[in-house]
């Protein structure tokens, strides 16, 4: 079985996700197992154990003296994911579905003396549904329930591009995108962020299909339709499932979401800043599901949100930061993720 050291215990905050509970009487064994067997379930296992290391185990998070132990750990987790989702379609179990089981359930069961952060949400992965009702009518709402928006050029950061990049190789890419040779072009995209407008694109998630940002930086998005306004209850933000991710240090972290309020008339002239209501201060976890909810502070309507994301700490040594994909919905969590070949349709976990 796999040995899952301890980080120190005061390395993390305690952020747990939300869910229902259904088999809480069932003994811990069959509920790993259930849920492993399970589409829904088994992905935001494998989600939490992936980004276990880049959360918990965080650079500038551990002493001095746990640095060695670190560099050591913090790909036994991820490397064990990989291993079981590359075998996935073997016939049997394998060993590393076995070793998967029995790490789900040790953690699990005594939380392996890790924050206790950890523990929660592996229990609250558990007790998912196997394949949730996206109806948007008698079940969670689904994606395409999700309230219409459109990207706020003016209150939007720019993208960044990779630091690996200086100015002679960039002028280099771009004259070689510059003449449409397709090889050329992809490799000049390879080191430049998409257009904030992939944020809300209706396309499934796909590497590398994302925003990139660099230290505190903004998403601003208007409420588009006849209306203009709309009541959002939640905001899910959805990224690239964690266990596709070569590395996690792009993930985002802390950010506040702030709201235009609707008082004034379309066609008056906008403040200097019209985002001036705080909907919530949260968090998007490394050690959590892919697909993660914030349910907002305050339901009064509002004609755009803006997210303003904090510079991450101790992050990779580009120190950057990728959006995939935000939804915006009117109706209280859950909600539902679309299936893709990377991933069945779930809920998005409620972060608390």
């Amino acid at each position: 079985m796999l040995a899952v050291p301890a980080p120190d215990q005061d390395a993390r905050p305690s952020t747990a996700s939300s869910r229902p509970s259904k088999r809480a009487a069932a003994p811990l064994l069959e509920r790993v197992a259930t849920a492993l067997s399970c589409p829904g379930p088994r992905h935001d296992l494998v989600d939490i154990l992936a980004g276990a290391p880049y959360e918990f185990f965080r650079s500038g998070a551990t002493a001095n003296g746990a640095k060695q132990e670190f560099q050591a750990f913090s790909d036994r987790l991820p490397q064990l994911v990989h291993r079981v989702m590359k075998e996935k379609h073997d016939v049997g179990a394998t060993w590393a579905e076995t070793e998967l089981q029995e790490t789900v359930l040790q953690l699990a069961a005594t939380g392996g003396g890790w924050p206790a952060a950890l523990r929660q949400r592996l229990l609250a992965a558990l007790e998912g549904p196997c394949e949730p009702k996206c109806s948007g009518i008698s079940g969670a709402a689904s994606p395409i329930n999700a309230t219409a928006l459109e990207v706020d050029m003016s209150f939007t950061s720019s993208g960044t591009v990779s630091s690996k990049s200086g100015w002679i190789h960039q002028t280099l890419l771009n004259f070689g995108a510059a003449t449409g040779i397709p090889t050329l072009r992809r490799r000049s995209e390879h080191y430049k962020s998409r257009p904030a407008t992939v944020v809300v694109s209706p396309e499934p998630i796909a590497p590398r299909d994302c925003f990139a940002l660099r230290g505190n930086a903004s998403v601003a998005l208007q409420v588009s339709g006849p209306s203009r306004s709309a009541v959002i209850r939640h905001l899910v933000m959805e990224q690239l499932p964690h266990w596709v991710a070569p590395k996690l240090w792009s993930l985002p972290g802390r950010f506040e979401v702030w709201g235009e309020p609707a008082g004034a008339t379309a066609d008056a002239p906008r403040a200097k800043d019209p985002y001036t209501l705080l909907l919530g201060s949260f968090e998007y976890v490394a050690a959590g599901p892919a697909p993660q909810a914030f349910e907002l502070h305050s339901s009064v309507p509002v004609r755009g949100l803006r997210v303003s994301f904090k510079e991450p700490v101790g992050r990779g040594p580009e120190n950057f930061f990728c959006i995939y994909r935000l939804r915006a919905f009117e109706t209280k969590a859950p909600s539902c993720t679309e299936a893709t070949s990377k991933s069945p349709a779930r809920l998005a976990a409620i972060m608390q």
